[in-house]
């Protein structure tokens, strides 16, 4: 725990203690999906790809030599974090609240524990949208990271992580179209394995786990709501519910999660988390182990800049600058999202590609 004063005084441990404290918001689903895991002495993201065996072991003669049998199968893995490096300013208004505090303004000091609350608030938000569409991307397969041009004319880099997905747990090659509201979406004799229940059933072939939960926009979700099997298939107590609300929320034991959530680029527009036409198939919450949030070590800059500490997961300092006068904030971390088990999770798009 760390007192009003070293926040204030933006002392860098006090700052990245707030900092750590502080919940993403309830509305990002995707965080709660992945269970953090730090990662020391390393600068690289490493993990290891471990399928569930489906394979029987081989009864055995009593008094005879051992039956031998193939190591478990894994794949180990790694790749760049992601890395966030972000910086704030907290203006001149602020310094002058920090300094009549220290003459014993009590209001100024509050006023100035606040503001550096919300900038510290803002950042983490910041952080926690990248990682919440990050988490989601991990989801389809694949992440997809563009190192844009800055004020400094660094060159735009981009590369992408592949998470390794069967080609049936991912891929947009639908040939059964889920916007057709005549689609037999619950039981097409022609493509089975892309019905409701044919996505889900790719999971537990490969993994043992069933699937429970199918997460998509509101765009997607309104197929079932308007299709004519589904409609025929669900309760007249579902009937009721679809009039009302028009979204359907459970089919034949999975439920229909709607994440209507998005995010926006710098130019103010907005961008569904999960796309339009795509549905993520994944077991119940107690079998999401697998899904892990890769955090690493980082530098941080001693006071008076001559060092620096290595800081496990997110770190935040501050630097005072004179022209003009400012305290600016940093925030430094390396993280990365990843599916370690690539068969618990089915994420396909549910309309044919023009």
């Amino acid at each position: 725990m760390h007192t009003v004063g070293e926040l204030v005084d933006l002392k860098a441990d006090a700052l990245t203690w707030q900092i750590n404290q502080m919940g993403h918001a309830e509305s990002l689903q995707g965080l709660k999906i992945f269970t953090p895991k730090k990662l020391g002495g390393t600068d690289i993201a490493k993990w290891t790809i471990q399928r569930a065996t489906r394979q029987l072991a081989p009864w055995n003669v009593q008094g005879r030599s051992a039956r031998r049998v193939d190591p478990v199968g894994k794949r180990e893995m790694a790749a760049r974090f992601g890395h966030i490096f972000l910086s704030v300013a907290l203006d001149e208004a602020f310094l002058l609240w920090v300094k009549s505090g220290k003459a014993g303004n009590e209001n100024a000091t509050q006023r100035a524990q606040t503001h550096i609350k919300e900038q510290l608030a803002f950042l983490k938000a910041l952080r926690d949208n990248l990682i919440e569409k990050a988490c989601w991307d991990a989801l389809q397969g694949a992440i997809s990271m563009e190192l844009g041009e800055d004020t400094d004319g660094v060159e735009s880099v981009e590369f992408d992580i592949d998470f390794r997905f069967k080609a049936t747990h991912k891929g947009e090659n639908a040939t059964l179209d889920w916007s057709d509201n005549s689609a037999k979406i619950l039981s097409d004799p022609t493509t089975p394995e892309e019905t409701w229940q044919g996505l889900g059933d790719y999971m537990v072939q490969d993994s043992g786990f069933v699937a429970t939960d199918v997460f998509m926009n509101l765009t997607t979700n309104r197929y079932l709501v308007g299709n004519t099997e589904v409609y025929k298939w669900v309760s007249d107590k579902t009937k009721d519910a679809l009039l009302e609300e028009q979204q359907m929320k459970r089919i034949d034991k999975k439920n229909a999660h709607v994440y209507e959530n998005r995010w926006a680029d710098a130019a103010g527009d907005t961008y569904p988390f999960i796309p339009d036409d795509v549905v993520i198939y994944l077991p119940q919450p107690s079998q999401r182990d697998s899904f892990k949030l890769l955090q690493g070590e980082c530098l941080r800059p001693k006071t008076g800049g001559k060092d620096f500490d290595v800081v496990m997961g997110p770190a935040v300092w501050t630097k005072f600058n004179d022209d003009p006068a400012e305290v600016r904030v940093y925030y430094k971390e390396n993280v990365l999202p990843v599916p370690t088990d690539p068969d618990r999770v089915v994420s396909r798009d549910v309309t044919p590609t023009p």
